[in-house]
């Protein structure tokens, strides 16, 4: 049989657009194969920001539904991170009852009115204190209703404030204790600020220098030793403190008395 010229034309036109075709789609697929490999690349990237960032993001969704990362399990001490807010509550594991009751109550305020809201928790399974920030999510990004949560491991943070807590108690045991010592000695003490000005004075000293009270006394900033050859005795304690040694004079003083005698 024998093919007219059209007809070779038209055989030929058909096999190029299939060729055309086929060139479009390889490379179409191979720029959607890039696009996909960039992508993986730019989520992994991502998840490993969020791993070693210091907050790790949970969003709750309008049904209690939560999605986050498996980090927020581990935090938790949990396995895996369950599919619902209300699972996050597990025996011995996960938050407590109460604290995630009342984190319940904060997201469903937050989902009625928009406000943020601020809470800590201390995880079962790791003992691992979280502060917990959360707000309305944005709608355009996440479904409508749903609540962001950002986690911080505050355990470090936590710990050091309760050791600055501690010594801040024992510093004001000390100071009681001083305070208490300086008031019972029956000769006058005094105890100086860092800038050697008085802070402590004991009731002795304030009969000594005539004072009404010690409150006064220190304010006024009445020193019980005058000043001897020049040295005054805020500059007797400086030199104390850079020679790292006790440092001590003695003053002479005269007491009288008078007797009236009447005829």
């Amino acid at each position: 049989m024998l093919i007219g010229n059209g007809s070779m034309l038209v055989i030929a036109l058909v096999f190029a657009g299939w060729t055309g075709a086929a060139i479009w789609a390889l490379v179409t697929g191979l720029q959607m194969r890039r696009s996909a490999s960039t992508a993986r690349r730019q989520l992994r990237r991502l998840t490993r920001l969020v791993d070693s960032g210091p907050a790790v993001p949970l969003i709750v969704r309008s049904d209690s539904r939560i999605e986050g990362p498996e980090k927020v399990a581990r935090w938790l001490g949990l396995t895996k991170l369950p599919p619902y807010l209300s699972e996050l509550a597990q025996e011995d594991k996960g938050l407590p009852r109460d604290a995630l009751d009342a984190l319940g109550k904060q997201i469903t305020t937050a989902q009625k009115s928009g406000a943020p809201f601020e809470t800590a928790v201390t995880a079962l399974g790791s003992n691992r204190r979280l502060r917990i920030e959360g707000k309305l999510a944005d709608p355009q990004t996440i479904a409508p209703g749903a609540v962001l949560l950002w986690l911080y491991d505050a355990t470090e943070s936590e710990t050091r404030m309760a050791a600055l807590a501690d010594a801040e108690a024992e510093a004001k045991r000390a100071f009681d204790a001083l305070s208490g010592l300086i008031e019972a000695a029956p000769i006058p003490m005094w105890f100086r600020r860092e800038d050697l000005s008085l802070l402590l004075v004991n009731t002795a000293y304030v009969r000594a220098v005539g004072g009404q009270d010690a409150a006064d006394v220190v304010q006024a900033g009445q020193e019980l030793v005058e000043t001897i050859d020049g040295l005054t005795p805020m500059a007797v304690a400086a030199r104390a403190i850079e020679s790292n040694a006790p440092s001590s004079r003695t003053v002479t003083a005269l007491t009288g008395r008078m007797v009236s005698e009447g005829r």
